[in-house]
């Protein structure tokens, strides 16, 4: 009786999992390399950025390969602001800082015309920044944050391709 027993906890146990849709991802034997879709932001610091996170990544968990096939496709969806720790000076209200966030996803071509697969969905990664003392300064500590955010996104994607687990949002 006692083997019967363990025999339905066994077939209930692989039934569960193959039931619930999760599945490892394995990086292919050789690894990926990392490309860059069409983007939707003209942001060409930010992408270049999400694509290098990308790459440490995958290089970080001994998945990067420099073969043209099988590859990480990684596409930028959008790039908002949202104005931090509001104050009123002069009578009017003025931002203390800002946060960046870099909206993306990513999916892996095996071959060239191939099918896309493991696509990770929409995710994103953001930054803060402090407001500058004048407009220049301002300028860049916002770029700098939207390729610190991108470089983010590009490492979750990343690990989300190879299956780790990795939430859709980080703020």
């Amino acid at each position: 009786m006692r083997r019967r027993g363990q025999r339905w906890a066994v077939g209930l146990g692989a039934w569960a999992l193959a039931g619930c849709g999760y599945r490892p991802i394995a990086p292919p034997d050789g690894g990926l390399s990392v490309a860059g879709a069409a983007p939707r932001v003209a942001r060409p610091g930010v992408v270049e950025a999400a694509l290098a996170g990308s790459r440490d990544e995958l290089a970080a968990q001994g998945a990067l390969s420099s073969a043209p096939y099988p590859r990480m496709v990684v596409e930028l969806l959008r790039v908002d602001e949202l104005s931090e720790g509001i104050r009123v000076a002069a009578g009017r209200p003025l931002a203390r800082g800002s946060r960046v966030t870099v909206t993306g996803r990513a999916w892996v071509l095996e071959s060239h015309g191939g099918p896309p697969r493991w696509d990770t969905g929409d995710m994103s990664r953001a930054a803060l920044q402090a407001a500058g003392p004048d407009a220049t300064s301002d300028t860049r500590l916002h770029d700098a944050a939207a390729r610190e955010a991108g470089r983010q996104l590009g490492r979750a994607l990343a690990r989300r391709v190879l299956g780790d687990a990795e939430p859709a949002r980080a703020e």
